[in-house]
């Protein structure tokens, strides 16, 4: 399998080297209910411009209403017209482990699933799982059946709870790459073969009612999500 490079970035500002040789890109689109990306449409344009394909994330906030940040992350997935499949980023460090955390991760991703037709790629590094999240999601969670982003650049580290090997893996963090106008960027490795099969055509994984086994009321502002024992 060919082995390509991407980058992805929050504060890009179009610009690129002149033997700029990336072959994706991936922006951070919303967080929560209430943040959007300022330069997400200058940057996913751009990005189009020079024929990358693109992904968009949403970064997961414990306890923001999973409806309300689900939708805008909708708004701007589509209207920015976004190839790869919705990606929701997980490692939010402001709150303590706990099956309601969990929880919110697994209806966030339902929801976006649902409401975009897509299956989500997880973005996670094992440091954040492994401490978050795994000892909610045993073996045999139908999370795991989401394909992974492994955020760990090296040296490499397990890979986070029951997932199998990352499609995408970050091997650099907040690198100030020479002819990007000073901002930093994170470099990413994929293959050929997952881009041309998830970069266009939907990839639909069909309904799934499980839960968490436990029962958990999810604080998310202005509603709560049940999640029950099965």
């Amino acid at each position: 399998m060919a082995v390509v490079q991407g980058f992805d970035s929050r504060y890009w500002d179009g610009t690129v080297p002149a033997n700029f040789a990336y072959r994706f890109f991936a922006g951070k689109l919303t967080q929560g209910e209430n943040f959007f990306n300022h330069l997400a449409p200058l940057q996913f344009d751009r990005a189009r411009e020079l024929s990358l394909p693109r992904l968009g994330w949403l970064f997961h906030k414990a306890g923001a209403d999973v409806a309300g940040s689900v939708r805008g992350y909708k708004l701007f997935y589509q209207a920015l017209e976004v190839e790869g499949p919705p990606v929701v980023d997980v490692e939010d460090t402001s709150v303590n482990p706990s099956a309601a955390y969990a929880a919110s991760v697994w209806v966030t991703v339902q929801e976006v699933e649902q409401k975009i037709g897509r299956a989500v790629v997880i973005y996670a590094a094992a440091w954040h799982w492994n401490r978050y999240l795994k000892q909610f999601f045993p073996a045999g969670h139908p999370i795991y059946q989401r394909d992974l982003w492994e955020s760990d650049p090296p040296p490499p580290t397990p890979e986070p709870g029951y997932f199998g090997p990352p499609v995408i893996t970050q091997i650099l963090l907040d690198w100030t790459a020479p002819g990007f106008g000073g901002d930093k960027i994170d470099v990413d490795e994929t293959t050929t073969e997952w881009l041309a099969a998830n970069m266009k055509p939907p990839v639909v994984l069909p309904p799934t009612t499980a839960k968490i086994p436990i029962e958990v009321i999810v604080p998310t502002g202005r509603v709560g999500v049940t999640v029950r024992e099965v």
